[in-house]
């Protein structure tokens, strides 16, 4: 198995990255090793694909007699065709993981490219597994989880102590984990719904300190007050090299910033710039102001990189325009959907295969998940088989002596607020 290329590249990955020629892996965007993790190549057709990109953890872990070969050179691997799990290689094949799994302890069943949860606060949310370190996990959230307070980078670490799976054949575990509120995979906004909604996914911190000193630039952009001298714009100089008018030219080129990133430039550019004016989106929207705005961001993180700090800004802008126009997304796979609709089968499918940890246990002893959320609400109906031996079985639903009440937000009142009572096991047959 071969990881991080030394000589020259193609890195042309189901999640839609591309980088053509590329001198050497660090030409590839510094933050691409942190959110999307290594890279491994394909023995069939030598192109480089991230391993944190393929499903169900395929390509991580792999003896080193095994070879990897990616979508295109191995069509009939089980987990492509998972679209449903009616196809009986499907079935077949996750029912053989599942069994490998009861084996392994939890750190051992972690790996690359497999879906998680992870604890922020109270509650635990799904992530995509990218890369382990030394006491912990670089993770890429969901992008529709729904936080009670501040925004989580795409990129972040996360504990090892506060990340568990999907706990399968685990009652006793998904009884002590309270589940934070997200929107599921099959309801999911697509891609392209995401990115043509500027409100869709708020800026984070990061996308601000990286455009804001630009904000005068992207200004003059946005009304196409093209005499600027003193910034080098290079989707400018692209437009006119085309012979097409500014305004109306789309722009393709965004690189290989994944989804939220471009959500979240998006966002920056409506609220900072054209102050949320819906008149104003079709004039910046895959045109060349936000082509110019993720310019800016690639070359921000360019200048990170130790092998790029030596360079001017106008080649610093330049080389990101060139892996801008290089490395375009086409989308081929959301990953992140793909990885939580696993992990969500795996969590809350009722069967008889998923024995007594499958029949709506998560929580039951440690509380009420966030906002009192129903997590079993709107999954796919083939989730729960009618052939379920414990439909009738009443006790292992009950909730344990430490189980947490949802208590309603009031209106602003004073005083104290009294502590949520737990209900305890069978308290309801020793009252009568």
């Amino acid at each position: 198995m071969s990881r991080t290329p030394d000589l020259q590249i193609i890195l042309d990955c189901r999640c839609g990255s591309r980088v053509i020629a590329a001198d050497k892996i660090g030409d590839i965007l510094p933050e691409e090793r942190e959110i999307h993790g290594e890279v491994i190549c394909c023995r069939h057709c030598k192109t480089w694909s991230h391993i944190a990109c393929q499903r169900y953890g395929r390509a991580s872990n792999l003896h080193p007699d095994n070879t990897f070969r990616c979508d295109a050179c191995d069509p009939n691997f089980p987990f492509l065709i998972l679209r449903g799990t009616n196809d009986e290689r499907s079935r077949t094949s996750i029912a053989n993981l599942r069994r490998e799994h009861q084996t392994m302890e939890l750190a051992s069943r972690l790996r690359p490219g497999r879906g998680a949860l992870a604890k922020h606060g109270e509650f635990y949310y799904p992530v995509r597994l990218i890369r382990k370190v030394m006491d912990g996990w670089i993770v890429v959230w969901w992008r529709e989880n729904q936080f009670p307070c501040m925004s989580i980078p795409p990129g972040s670490f996360v504990s090892q102590l506060a990340i568990v799976d999907s706990l399968w054949h685990d009652s006793n575990g998904r009884r002590q984990i309270r589940l934070g509120k997200w929107i599921h995979a099959v309801q999911a906004s697509s891609a392209e719904d995401l990115l043509a909604d500027p409100s869709s996914i708020p800026y984070s911190t990061t996308v601000n300190n990286i455009l804001s000193p630009h904000i005068r630039i992207f200004h003059k952009l946005s009304m196409y007050d093209l005499n600027i001298e003193d910034e080098i714009i290079p989707v400018k100089t692209w437009i006119q090299s085309i012979n097409k008018p500014p305004r109306s030219t789309p722009v393709p080129f965004v690189g290989r910033l994944s989804i939220t990133e471009r959500a979240q430039i998006a966002n920056w550019f409506d609220r900072r710039v054209t102050h949320q004016d819906p008149k104003r989106r079709l004039d910046w929207l895959a045109r060349m102001p936000i082509a110019h705005a993720y310019t800016v961001y690639i070359a921000f993180h360019l200048s990170q990189d130790c092998s790029h700090s030596g360079l001017a800004h106008e080649d610093l802008m330049r080389k990101a325009w060139d892996i801008q126009v290089q490395g375009r997304k086409t989308l081929d796979v959301d990953v992140d959907v793909e990885c939580l609709y696993d992990l969500e089968l795996d969590m809350f499918e009722v069967s008889a295969e998923a024995s007594t940890a499958g029949f709506y246990q998560w929580g039951l002893d440690a509380g009420h998940h966030q906002d009192n959320w129903y997590p079993y609400s709107g999954l796919p109906e083939e989730w729960r088989k009618e052939c379920c031996p414990l439909s009738d079985d009443e006790e292992c639903l009950q909730r344990g002596p430490d189980y947490l009440e949802y208590i309603a937000p009031t209106t602003a009142r004073t005083g104290l607020q009294s502590r949520p009572r737990p209900r305890i096991k069978g308290s309801h047959q020793q009252s009568r």
